[in-house]
């Protein structure tokens, strides 16, 4: 099988080793790559995206290091679970942070009134259509301005929103 590297030639998977127990610390790493933390960092994001198919390089951020879990193994397949669950929190958590200030460019740029305090609020479509039990479609066409939420809606909306 080919393997695909990236420019430098140098695949973070053929410095670690396989298993949560053989993790590797950044610092010894980048010491036998000779490259830096933040270069290290790029090399991992890019083979985990562009790499070899079933290799990957995962850190738990438990203080065991980076590592190869093993996918043929029940325990491998454990790891690369902890480590979706781990990096899809993080990607929420990155995604409501960023819903908020785009929520406030939206409020001060005079956008949707609606789209701006659902953003504003960090919440999610979902969030509003499950919790306020408005149709996904009623709800697009309220913050795109095509049509005016109607009386029910719209107290569920400030209820939700503002707390009103």
């Amino acid at each position: 099988m080919n393997r695909k590297k990236n420019e430098n030639g140098l695949n973070v998977s053929d410095f670690v080793n396989c298993g949560r127990k053989n993790g590797k610390r950044a610092s010894e790493i980048t010491s036998e790559m000779g490259i830096t933390r933040r270069e290290m960092r790029r090399l991992v994001n890019e083979e985990m995206v562009h790499g070899e198919v079933g290799k990957f390089v995962i850190n738990l951020q438990d203080g065991n290091g980076y590592f190869q879990p093993d996918l043929e193994t029940e325990e491998g397949r454990e790891e690369a679970s902890q480590y979706i669950r781990q990096e899809r929190a993080r990607a929420f958590a990155l995604l409501k942070k960023v819903r908020r200030l785009e929520g406030e460019l939206m409020f001060i740029t005079g956008e949707s009134f609606w789209k701006s305090a659902r953003l504003r609020k960090g919440l999610s479509r979902y969030d509003v259509i499950l919790n306020a039990h408005i149709e996904s479609a009623d709800l697009s066409k309220i913050e795109n301005k095509r049509v005016e939420p109607t009386v029910e809606q719209e107290e569920k909306l400030r209820r939700m929103y503002f707390g009103e």
